[in-house]
């Protein structure tokens, strides 16, 4: 999973732009999220969507499915709590004026907002933010890019490990003074470390030329490496011997 508040930021609002838009009277919660609704199911991206967003019992409950087995979160309750201050921190750090509107007409409605995750698996995560978190709410535009960029290395490190590929698995997400690293495992009964080295700079050209630039939460993410004169780092350790080649991707090459 990506960052997972500011893909919840980013849906929410493509889909109330146009009711927002050139709208003038005030605007109930549930003409809102009927609003929404009407615009689901909403891809996120090639693997998540938002299914539908209900209006019960005066809160608004969106529900986001994603198409992996990535919610070992859902299974740790300092993880779940961990990811619910995340989201809080996101949604406070946003400067969008369609997003604080919404969460200004759930505070005057003296709404909840709840998410429900659910993956292909069955997994389920809820996080429900109370009225009076959302009321507590104190938006800055001080954004700290590396306390967001730890807040995303802190999320990628709840979801593993993740197997990519048979004999691959990510295991790892570090953040350092220079680069933002992804760690894999690397089965030496079925790869050969010897022969990937080799071919290093053509795995990095094809690490670059996968990067989905059509996706918010890779911009906002390179966005922030950038801000903070990071790369990204991508290193394969073999699980017998224990070699490992590292794969770096400069700032100015993203």
């Amino acid at each position: 999973m990506k960052h997972l508040a500011k893909v919840i930021l980013y849906v929410l609002v493509v889909i109330m732009s146009a009711y927002f838009t050139g709208c003038t009277s005030r605007t109930s919660l549930e003409q809102i999220v009927m609003e929404a609704n009407d615009e689901c199911p909403y891809p996120i991206n090639n693997w998540s969507t938002i299914e539908k967003v209900e209006y019960i019992d005066n809160s608004c409950i969106m529900t986001i499915y994603i198409g992996r087995g990535l919610m070992n979160i859902a299974r740790d309750d300092q993880a779940a709590a961990t990811l619910h201050q995340n989201l809080l921190t996101g949604f406070v750090n946003t400067d969008d004026e369609l997003f604080s509107q919404f969460f200004k007409v759930m505070v005057n409605e003296k709404a909840d907002f709840v998410i429900k995750i659910i993956n292909n698996l069955g997994d389920t995560i809820v996080q429900h933010f109370t009225n009076k978190e959302l009321a507590a709410f104190q938006p800055t535009n001080n954004i700290n890019p590396d306390a967001e960029l730890m807040a995303i290395a802190n999320n990628m490190k709840l979801q593993l490990p993740i197997t990519i590929q048979t004999g691959l698995i990510a295991t790892d997400c570090i953040l350092n003074d220079t680069y933002l690293i992804h760690v894999y495992s690397m089965d030496e009964q079925i790869y050969d470390m010897d022969f990937f080295e080799k071919y290093i700079t053509e795995m990095k050209k094809s690490l670059i030329q996968n990067i989905d630039y059509s996706d918010p939460t890779i911009i906002n993410l390179i966005n922030l490496l950038k801000q903070t004169k990071r790369g990204l780092s991508y290193k394969y350790i073999g699980t017998i011997t224990g070699k490992y080649f590292t794969i770096n991707i400069e700032t100015n090459e993203l």
